[in-house]
């Protein structure tokens, strides 16, 4: 699935702008494999109210006002990897089975134009999500939140920072 990375000193910007704009519909932990790869949430939140709140260290999320987990978060440096927040599609095609390249096309020779091209087939859906040492989150919102281009990430030729409109 196609990924966007969110410009570092705007993702929680970014995370509230889509809760407050977008239907959540589901959240997913789990320890990241190093750490068992164990599920700690996967939960279907139609009907329910995610929030998000930050302090220096942590992100925590509640689910209806309920604190469900706290995310550790670090600054980053602009080059460095990990504890960074994406935004994926995920599209299906006609036969309903889901592409999983990472520009959208099922093939890596076709010039890629964005993630907004009219050969790609529709969003269903857009995750946010991150990684940090201990644990992978996953936010999935139905239908398509639309993001612009910001510019390049310093040090790289083709890697782009991304943000909500």
């Amino acid at each position: 699935m196609e990924q966007y990375q969110i410009l570092v000193k705007r993702y929680f910007k970014n995370i509230q702008k889509a809760l407050k704009n977008f239907q959540v519909e589901f959240l997913f932990v789990r320890f990241i494999g190093s750490q068992g790869g164990e599920v700690i949430i996967s939960e279907n939140i139609n009907g329910k109210k995610l929030t998000v709140y930050r302090n220096k260290k942590v992100l925590v999320l509640k689910l209806d006002r309920e604190k469900i987990f706290v995310y550790e978060i670090k600054k980053l440096k602009p080059i460095s990897i990990g504890n960074r927040w994406f935004l994926a599609y995920q599209r299906f095609d006609s036969k309903d089975r889901m592409l999983h390249s990472h520009a959208g096309y099922p093939n890596q020779f076709e010039p890629y134009t964005g993630p907004d091209d009219p050969k790609l087939p529709e969003i269903r859906n857009t995750i946010l999500r991150s990684c940090n040492e201990h644990y992978l989150i996953e936010i999935t919102f139905s239908g398509k939140i639309p993001i612009k281009n910001v510019g390049l990430v310093p040090g790289y030729n083709n890697w782009y920072n991304w943000e909500i409109v």
